[in-house]
């Protein structure tokens, strides 16, 4: 009985908060190469642990902070850089290190 009534309380208490959000609550914006993004196809996107947003594209691994992107390309005969432009998928593990796999 106790279980029951702890389940409906917090189902209850949930469903109050998604009445709470309204329209004006949610900020929406689109983000594309106009606004510095390296390329429009993104194949993964991951919120790192200090919030910013690391986008895997076709051409580039990008960084948002909110306000400006940082690109991350290939450089030849650079040890610690891509190896290959074009980026499938974004992983962070418990370290804070952020996975890579390319096409």
């Amino acid at each position: 009985m106790k279980k029951t009534l702890a389940v409906i309380s917090l189902s209850f208490f949930l469903f109050q908060s998604l009445l709470a959000v309204t329209d004006e609550s949610l900020l929406f914006k689109q983000i594309s190469t106009k606004d510095g993004l390296s390329q429009n196809t993104v194949r993964d996107i991951l919120v790192d642990q200090n919030g910013f947003i690391w986008a895997g594209t076709l051409d580039g691994l990008n960084r948002y902070d909110g306000s400006r992107f940082i690109i991350y390309k290939p450089k030849i005969g650079l040890l610690h850089s891509l190896s290959d432009h074009r980026v499938r998928s974004l992983f962070q593990d418990e370290h804070g290190l952020l996975w890579i796999r390319k096409y």
